[in-house]
């Protein structure tokens, strides 16, 4: 029976601050890496250590992939949402909740918020589908009835900040200086990924401090 045949859960992992923890933020990863990859592991660390639990979930296909180190696509959407609704259920907290994910997670993030009505976090929102540009997915966001913030490249082929700035939905798009899809931004911006991803991670803290006291 080949491996595919199998029945895989989604796995989680979950980070704590050496603080007491202000919220639980629970991240999905993008279509093709996991938290291994140094945009994930980076961002993972910088949200933990400003005081956040993080919940690194990693979805059934994703777990093939790096068990056999082959290249597979990503579940439909719809088995991604069931797969971090069972995590959800399994990694019950008391700590005010937040959905958070890194491109196709953030879709995930989007369009499984309103079982909980829980505030959003999306890191690069693929708006725009690689393989075919005349399609939006600006419907998911206006649907999207939660507080939402989208931290987005300037330089993002799947969408820039101006593109997701002119969709009217419940949240707000802050631009990541020069960034691509991986918040790598070019030499003359005179600014790095990492530098980057420490802003997206302050912005991140500044929102979620926001929703959980109103």
């Amino acid at each position: 029976m080949s491996q595919s045949n199998f029945s895989i859960d989604p796995a989680f992992q979950i980070k704590k601050p050496t603080i007491e923890a202000i919220a639980r933020i629970v991240f999905c990863h993008g279509a093709g890496a996991g938290f291994q990859s140094y945009f994930l592991s980076k961002t993972s660390d910088l949200l933990v250590d400003r005081g956040f639990e993080v919940v690194e979930v990693t979805f059934s296909y994703m777990i093939i992939v790096e068990q056999t180190q082959k290249k597979r696509p990503p579940s439909k959407m719809e088995k991604l949402e069931q797969e971090l609704l069972s995590v959800l259920a399994r990694a019950k907290t008391d700590l005010p909740l937040i959905l958070a994910g890194k491109s196709m997670g953030a879709r995930v993030a989007v369009r499984t918020s309103y079982v909980h009505k829980r505030p959003v976090i999306g890191f690069g929102f693929p708006l725009i589908p690689q393989n075919n540009q005349a399609k939006s997915r600006a419907a998911e966001l206006e649907a999207c009835e939660s507080p939402c913030l989208i931290l987005q490249g300037q330089r993002d082929k799947f969408g820039s900040d101006l593109t997701l700035s002119e969709i009217k939905f419940n949240g707000q798009v802050v631009p990541v200086l020069s960034g691509d899809h991986d918040f790598v931004p070019l030499k003359k911006s005179h600014t790095s990924q990492e530098e980057n991803l420490k802003k997206a991670a302050e912005a991140a803290y500044q929102f979620i401090l926001r929703v959980i006291r109103n």
